[in-house]
């Protein structure tokens, strides 16, 4: 499981790089045909409970690892924009094409998120361990901002994650139910409320 060998800061940094997909020249990431199914799990009604699943081609089986990521803040974005971040704003799909299809190459060669040395050991380390592929879950994410508190807001949303989102994502998805082959990443804001859900629901993701 190429995942588990990746290190996570690695397969974070990749899944970056893709952004940079919006002033590239098109790949062929753009003619591969995801599928994209959105969900609905309900149970809050102070924050609203829609996610898109992205599920790439060619994924084996119906006990795939599950990857949910929490896009970032941007001010006046409509619901149905902010569901769609990751794919058009962070080239999530194009990154996880280039894990698929090592080597890996620069897109910029004056973008040195990784030093040519790591470049070398991470295409070594696919070429051992071939990146299997992944559902993302791409779920909405409140704004904390503005509150007198947010802790009550984090708590609601890590339970809701744990407890609602997971659920209906695993009956809906080629996934495994094991929390060690589900994950959990964020950008910027997203990032915040990765943090807060793991640290108060650090059995639900591995």
């Amino acid at each position: 499981h190429a995942m588990s060998r990746l290190p996570r800061r690695d397969l974070l940094t990749l899944f970056t790089l893709g952004a940079a997909s919006l002033v590239a020249p098109r790949s062929r990431a753009d003619a591969i045909d995801w599928q994209r199914l959105e969900i609905d799990a309900g149970g809050s009604s102070t924050f609203a409970t829609r996610a898109v699943a992205l599920i790439p081609p060619n994924l084996s089986g119906d006990q795939n690892r599950l990857l949910v990521l929490l896009h970032g803040y941007s001010a006046g974005a409509s619901d149905s924009r902010a569901l769609r971040f990751w794919q058009r704003d962070y080239g999530v799909e194009r990154a996880h094409l280039r894990l698929r299809e090592p080597p890996i190459a620069r897109l910029y060669d004056t973008v040195r998120y990784l030093t040519d040395h790591r470049i070398r050991e991470l295409d070594r380390t696919l070429a051992e361990h071939p990146f299997e592929g992944m559902v993302l879950l791409c779920p909405l994410v409140p704004k904390p901002y503005f509150k007198a508190s947010a802790g009550p807001l984090f708590e609601e949303y890590s339970n809701w994650l744990a407890e609602r989102l997971l659920v209906q994502a695993r009956s809906a998805l080629p996934v495994s139910a094991k929390s060690e082959d589900t994950g959990l990443a964020g950008m910027s804001m997203g990032g915040q409320f990765a943090l807060e859900a793991l640290a108060r629901r650090p059995e639900a993701f591995g």
